[in-house]
């Protein structure tokens, strides 16, 4: 079950480093196409005579530099793509995307103790550990046996018969029982370096569940802290999409009546852009964090499956 939990967590992740790369590459088209169209722009007012030729150069370094981005991010994508590939074992093609009305909520229960006390209850890693450490711990026992001795019930029957004595007295039956008891005073050493091998496996056995136990732990604590986080991050990330597109308005509005330079209008277009990514980016941290507590917790099954397709639009 470890495995299987682990490949749905691979796979997952995988699947929204997808998505989260395809959005990524349509915000940044979207960036180089507005800052063209600045460019653009600038240019039919420096042919009349409303600006200097530095704002047209300015904007054309900012399109260059959109350009650049752009570059970058489609072969973020590729990389993605070739990953999600790797381990599906095939090329997947059109993904559906994340909706854009998916809830987003703080985990629950809302606690890290109770995600850890879950982990250390379910986690299938953890229930190997210990399913190891009890056949390492009855190992050790049945080499200690070596040393004890054994006890047995012996009991043997005989009889005699006297042929043709007319005393039928003198055939009889013999009956004997007794307890035999054998102990194994030298064996060469034999027991001795069976149950020390032994031994080493236990505590071997015991530092590992000890081992994933503290692993566990943590990873579940950082999972909890981050999906947490992640929660609150989307709405105010959101909100700073709001922000920065109210920021462009005001900032192109006092561009025309020149209050603004074409400095301030190319910040604020590119502002809008990165808080979109940002905001992108928040959802699929929110998401693959979540997938990440629930397979640390034991809790990642066919539901939880159910409930990510449910985050997908058609």
């Amino acid at each position: 079950r470890f495995e299987q939990q682990q490949q749905v967590l691979r796979v997952s992740e995988a699947y929204f480093n997808v998505l989260r790369a395809q959005e990524t590459l349509a915000s940044a088209k979207a960036e180089e196409a507005a800052l063209k169209r600045q460019l653009e722009q600038s240019q039919k007012r420096f042919e009349v005579g409303l600006i200097a030729k530095t704002d047209v150069l300015e904007a054309q370094a900012q399109l260059d530099g959109s350009v650049a981005a752009r570059i970058s991010q489609e072969v973020g994508l590729a990389s993605a793509k070739e990953a999600f590939a790797a381990i599906i074992g095939n090329d997947a093609g059109e993904l559906s995307r994340l909706r854009d009305d998916f809830v987003v909520t703080t985990p629950q229960p809302n606690n890290a103790d109770e995600w850890v006390k879950l982990a250390q209850e379910k986690n299938p890693q953890l229930a190997t550990a210990r399913f190891n450490q009890q056949a390492a711990e009855k190992a050790v026992e049945e080499q200690q046996a070596g040393y004890r001795p054994t006890i047995d019930f012996v009991a043997s029957v005989s009889d005699r018969d006297n042929g043709n004595s007319p005393l039928a007295a003198q055939n009889a039956r013999a009956i004997s029982a007794g307890i035999e008891m054998q102990w194994p005073i030298y064996t060469g050493g034999r027991t001795s370096s069976a149950v020390k091998q032994a031994s080493y496996g236990r505590d071997a056995a015991r530092e590992q569940v000890t081992s994933v136990q503290r692993q566990l732990t943590t990873q579940t604590r950082t999972a909890f802290l981050n999906v947490s986080a992640d929660s609150y991050r989307v709405a105010a990330r959101q909100q700073a999409v709001k922000s920065a597109e109210a920021a462009l308005a005001a900032t192109k509005a006092g561009y025309d009546v020149g209050t603004r330079n074409i400095v301030d209008v190319l910040l604020a277009e590119r502002n809008v852009h990165a808080a979109k990514r940002d905001y992108a980016n928040a959802r699929y941290d929110y998401v693959i964090n979540t997938v990440k507590l629930r397979a640390s917790s034991g809790q990642l099954g066919e539901m939880d499956i159910k409930e990510l397709n449910g985050w997908l639009a058609n």
